[in-house]
């Protein structure tokens, strides 16, 4: 399964490299200045108003076909890099790892969330992410 369940959504293992990378620039303060065109996007994501620690938030452009996703913290927060401009989301929270048998059949773990919002077509999330980078508030419900 590729970012928060969406066949449009996976990311290269280079992809996920020069994510981190770039995220591990910014964590001294200094250090290079972001690509030409792309934001540093901060936020939080809660579910019935608590933070939720979350396993991935996905990002797919609603024009083009970029898609990144980030790890979620304890506390709900969130960094990514991005291009401004509106964009559907996604977040996945699974209650433990995914389990493989000995034929290779996988069973998914649960989600701690409505399963709504594990892909992109059903979340009816949407942001738009401005040359300014304010920090996003992502609010899930039941």
């Amino acid at each position: 399964m590729n970012c928060c369940g969406s066949e449009r959504a996976g990311l290269s293992r280079g992809s996920r490299l020069v994510v981190v990378v770039l995220l591990a620039a910014w964590s001294g303060g200094c250090g290079p200045r972001l690509p030409a065109g792309k934001v540093r996007v901060t936020g939080t994501v809660t579910y019935q108003s608590q933070p939720l620690a979350a396993d991935a938030i996905c990002f797919f452009a609603n024009q083009g076909t970029e898609s990144t996703s980030a790890k979620v913290g304890p506390d709900g927060g969130f960094a990514i890099v991005l291009t401004p401009g509106e964009y559907a989301v996604s977040v996945l929270a699974k209650d433990g790892p995914d389990r493989m048998d000995k034929q290779g059949n996988v069973t998914l773990a649960p989600s701690r969330i409505p399963a709504k919002y594990n892909s992109p077509q059903t979340s009816s999330l949407v942001v738009v992410v401005t040359k300014d980078a304010i920090p996003l508030s992502i609010a899930l419900e039941r």
